[in-house]
């Protein structure tokens, strides 16, 4: 899914490119100028939320970065760690072991 997700922004950004190199226009621009009203508006929203997606990813996976780490030392300190390893790196390592 992240390789077809790259692939697809490499895409928008050549056609991005050949419209400003053609036009002197970049999308935003040209969206304004040759939609109509009513088309500006439900394209700009898709385009602010996923801008805001693309933002949160970063310090949301710090977030659950540092939880999952302060859960495992905290558990590991009662001694429940090595059961919590073993079921914690399981799956997460069988996607590793399948060719």
């Amino acid at each position: 899914m992240v390789a077809l997700s790259s692939l697809m922004a490499v895409l928008l950004q050549s056609l991005c490119c050949r419209l400003g190199i053609a036009t002197g226009l970049d999308l935003a621009q040209a969206c304004r100028r040759l939609l109509p009203r009513g088309w500006v508006i439900p394209l700009w929203l898709p385009a602010e939320v996923a801008i805001v997606a693309c933002g949160l990813t970063l310090p949301v996976g710090v977030l659950v970065t540092a939880f999952d780490t302060v859960v495992l030392l905290g558990l590991q300190r009662f001694g429940a760690g090595a059961r919590v390893r073993r079921w914690v790196s399981g799956p997460s390592a069988s996607p590793l072991s399948i060719r």
